[in-house]
């Protein structure tokens, strides 16, 4: 009997990862990690969302079509699109419906481009061939965002408490006691310490 598995879905939290691509987001010097068309290929890559043949052709497509600019700006504007979502959510707000229906035009494509394939003596999901096959790229990303949205962990979703320098990655907190929350204690967890212990120590002025 042939075994039914799905290869297209997405890495756990993908979106998140996604939009963690910035760091310092909301600070005075944000950088942006995906500052170019080879950037997100490289992302891509790296994350498992596209393999190195896809990436090849894809990068080859954009290449002669010059669209390299246009689906780098897709690409961000689907990243900030997930980050105010999963903010909303880690501060209890509802996200805009305009944020949702942007996340549900990619989700929709993604939809009516997938089918079921055979693997060897096991079938699987693959997306589709289509006319703008940069569009790929983004799928496995929003069906990730979906996924979480729809997953009963929302309550897991967090944001990076270091508001102070504008960190703004957001995450999913999986210690027992729920309690996470800088997205790393060498960085972040680190540097609100250090803070903390300043504003203890350091002299009081009159």
């Amino acid at each position: 009997m042939m075994e039914a598995v799905q290869t297209l879905r997405a890495k756990d939290d993908l979106c998140l990862d996604f939009s963690n691509t910035v760091d310092w987001r909301n600070g005075e010097r944000a950088e942006d990690k995906l500052d170019s068309f080879k950037s997100l290929i490289n992302w891509s890559i790296k994350e498992g969302v596209i393999g190195r043949q896809d990436a090849s052709r894809l990068s080859k497509s954009a290449s002669e079509r010059h669209l390299e600019g246009s689906t780098l700006k897709r690409a961000l504007e689907l990243r900030e699109t997930i980050y105010r979502i999963f903010s909303a959510v880690a501060h209890g707000r509802t996200p805009h419906e305009s944020d949702l229906a942007a996340l549900n035009g990619v989700l929709s494509a993604a939809s009516v481009n997938t089918k079921v394939a055979r693997k060897g003596d096991q079938f699987a999901w693959e997306w589709d061939m289509v006319p703008d096959p940069q569009s790929r790229l983004l799928w496995p990303i929003a069906k990730s965002a979906g996924d979480l949205l729809t997953s009963g962990r929302l309550d897991r979703v967090r944001e990076c408490a270091n508001e102070e320098q504008g960190c703004g990655w957001v995450f999913m907190d999986r210690t027992k006691s729920r309690t996470k929350r800088w997205c790393s204690m060498d960085s972040c967890g680190n540097r609100a310490k250090v803070h903390a212990w300043y504003e203890r120590n350091s002299p009081k002025t009159v």
